[in-house]
């Protein structure tokens, strides 16, 4: 297991489009979705798609008017081009972390035990664009769920240009007051109910 005193989370955004744009740049700020094996349901929004309002698990067939309006790309799922670009994505991760866990096709922890954390995940988010074409997101802290808390701020939130570090103890104080707890990893409706019972 990795050490807890610092650990980052590495996600790549909306990873299978824009595994799709790397081979194709016309693909490049349009609204994308990407679609479910059977070709049923959007599985993958850009996020020029998201601002349409199209929602992850969409039927395609009750998008047809939003398609034709907006001129909405629509793309077959394509695993093997994913599991390949994930790869990649994990093989530049392993020269600027000695400990990377794959987390999920898209997601890896990473062993962060560096003086400037902020600085050289910097440098891994410009390595894995200059060197994969994938846009990723870095969130860093003291545990994996405070990583994770990051990485979700680090989403949200360009002032972070793409970093998020809450192992610095002022950005941790002023943030998280403002993260509600159904969004931590691991929080459920159960959970999330009790703890807003206990005024939490």
């Amino acid at each position: 297991m990795m050490s807890p005193k610092s650990i980052a989370i590495s996600d790549s955004a909306n990873f299978y489009v824009s595994a799709e744009r790397v081979f194709d740049p016309t693909l490049i700020n349009v609204p994308c979705i990407v679609l479910s094996n059977n070709d049923g349901c959007a599985i993958a929004r850009s996020n020029e798609a998201k601002i349409l309002g199209i929602k992850m698990g969409a039927p395609v067939h009750q998008l047809s008017d939003k398609i034709k309006e907006h001129g909405i790309r629509v793309l077959s799922s394509n695993y093997t081009l994913y599991g390949d670009m994930s790869r990649r994505v994990a093989e530049v991760y392993e020269d600027y972390s000695p400990r990377v866990e794959i987390y999920s096709i898209d997601e890896c922890f990473l062993d962060w035990q560096f003086k400037d954390k902020e600085a050289h995940a910097k440098k891994l988010v410009a390595a894995v664009k200059q060197r994969v074409g994938i846009p990723v997101r870095v969130g860093i802290g003291p545990s994996k769920t405070l990583a994770k808390c990051a990485n979700e701020l680090a989403k949200k939130n360009p002032i972070f240009s793409s970093v998020c570090d809450l192992t610095d103890k002022s950005i941790q104080d002023y943030m998280l007051p403002r993260v509600d707890v159904c969004d931590i990893w691991g929080v459920g409706r159960a959970t999330t109910k009790k703890l807003k019972e206990l005024g939490i």
